[in-house]
């Protein structure tokens, strides 16, 4: 997602280490946990973490309008304790885009427990203005970001929804121990596509497009466990090297 800041730019975040990003991921999911006195399971409550734990308000909102930019999706406002998700991705309206919001809600939430030390209102302005600058969220998001608050707070929404363990978990339930290669796919990649075109109404026929939909593929019944996108899974699976798109060399 790409942050627009439209209240004082916060401080640059410190550097941190994918591992540090999904420590910080799993000390909230332990607290939650704690909290809620229930186990964590695929399809992690990320509506009850942000409201009822955190105490945060989530509301939908025409954020694309307001922004005048279709590719918002989030935003949140840190003084006011309140993110807003576009309702292009109302759940009621469209169960289809579950995902999106889930993704959309986590990556806020990510914001507000790694980057919400770095927030310090603009008292240079004076009272006069006080009542604009509260109206103003703090970060507006959208994809294609390479800014470091963006970037972990994509990694941090990764590691709440799809936490390892039970990734791993649920993929040996789905697919075994091994992993799965884009070569291994090869052979059914015709009844696969196939298969991509009819769920999505549609697919890119260039060679990156047909590989990320085998793999998609593989990642969707995980996905829908976790109750996020087979792309969002997709990567996930990548980044655990339990979809692969180039054989791993063996020794013997």
């Amino acid at each position: 997602m790409r942050s627009m800041t439209t209240t004082k730019q916060p401080n640059e975040p410190k550097f941190l280490p994918d591992k540090h990003i999904e420590e910080h991921a799993d000390v909230l999911l332990a607290q939650y946990a704690q909290q809620s006195g229930e186990p964590l399971a695929p399809g992690i409550p990320v509506d009850d973490i942000a409201e009822v734990f955190l105490g945060l308000t989530v509301e939908m909102m025409d954020l694309q309008t307001l922004f005048g930019d279709p590719e918002v999706n989030g935003a949140i406002w840190i003084p006011q304790k309140k993110i807003g998700i576009d309702q292009s991705l109302d759940t009621h309206a469209n169960k289809r885009k579950e995902g999106r919001y889930h993704y959309t809600l986590a990556h806020e939430i990510g914001h507000w427990w790694l980057h919400r030390h770095l927030y310090t209102p603009d008292t240079t302005q004076g009272t006069l203005h006080a009542g604009a600058a509260e109206a103003r969220p703090t970060y507006v998001c959208r994809d294609g970001s390479k800014a470091a608050v963006e970037i972990q707070a994509n990694k941090f929404a990764a590691y709440l929804l799809m936490p390892t363990k039970l990734v791993l978990a649920c993929w040996r339930e789905v697919h075994g121990l091994d992993a799965i290669t884009l070569d291994s796919l090869r052979p059914r990649q015709q009844k696969i596509i196939a298969a991509e075109v009819l769920h999505r109404g549609g697919l890119s026929m260039d060679p990156k497009s047909i590989d990320n939909a085998l793999l998609e593929h593989i990642a969707r019944p995980v996905a829908i466990k976790f109750k996020v996108s087979a792309e969002a899974m997709m990567y996930r699976l990548e980044a655990l090297d339990l979809l692969q798109r180039k054989s791993e060399p063996r020794l013997f």
